[in-house]
């Protein structure tokens, strides 16, 4: 049998007791605050702590300075870069010499002080290349917002300009009906709308007098024909004779 293909969710799911802050429970503080947010924690294996500095000095992980603090970080660079070359090529001079004089390993943890420096005077550059670098993004960004306003601008005096064409080749209607406002407008709608309503009236009323018309020639009909009926064929031949007198039907 196949077997099912199992969903995975691009997201994680919230922790369960997430359910148990809703709206009500938060309203009625029936559920535990948020636990704190601890001030240290490990990246890289490297401990930090919020309470310290982001880059640590020297002195707080028991190493030497050798730079001035108050100095140029620029020319103290330059100084550690000359040392580090120095150092070096006293390093080679002893492993030319006597690549077992213990002045080897003296040398080397000189070297490795001097990077430990090096490297710790370059990263107190990161802040301002951080803002240099936040600077020129803020910058490309205004201008690229500029461009797209002028852009915008210069695409609605086109529109403008196409509008007020379109205006001048119009043709001019004159019209009684266009210099009127709005309430002569609605007033003339009501008046039609009135003689529509009287003229639907006036033919209600002329249909109702053709049906009641028509009603009463219908009764003198039947009236008529009851009285020929009751008349006897003798009778009839009597009155219909020339010596006798017509007769006379009132309708």
């Amino acid at each position: 049998m196949a077997a099912h293909p199992v969903a995975v969710s691009p997201f994680p799911s919230p922790p369960e007791y997430a359910r148990q802050y809703t709206d009500a429970n938060v309203a009625k503080k029936n559920v535990l605050p948020p636990p704190p947010v601890p001030n240290e924690f490990t990246v890289f294996g490297e401990e930090y702590n919020f309470a310290e500095e982001m880059i640590r000095s020297l002195q707080s992980q028991k190493m030497q300075q050798l730079f001035s603090s108050n100095g140029d970080w620029r020319s103290e660079l330059k100084k550690l870069n000359r040392s580090t070359i120095a150092a070096f090529l006293d390093l080679l001079d002893i492993l030319i010499r006597c690549p077992s004089h213990p002045e080897r390993l003296e040398k080397i943890n000189n070297l490795r002080l001097l990077f430990i420096n090096m490297h710790h005077l370059i990263n107190e550059y990161r802040p301002v290349q951080a803002r240099d670098a936040l600077q020129m993004m803020m910058k490309a960004s205004l201008k690229t917002i500029e461009e797209v306003n002028s852009r915008l601008r210069s695409y609605l005096t086109i529109g403008e300009e196409a509008l007020n064409q379109i205006v001048e080749h119009l043709p001019q209607i004159d019209s009684p009906s266009s210099s009127k406002n709005a309430e002569e407008i609605d007033r003339d709608l009501v008046e039609q709308r009135d003689e529509k309503n009287i003229g639907k009236r006036s033919n209600y009323d002329e249909a109702r007098k053709t049906a009641i018309s028509k009603k009463e020639d219908w009764k003198r009909d039947i009236l008529l024909c009851e009285l020929l009926d009751s008349v006897d064929d003798d009778d009839f031949e009597q009155r219909s004779s020339p010596n006798s007198s017509r007769i006379k039907l009132d309708y």
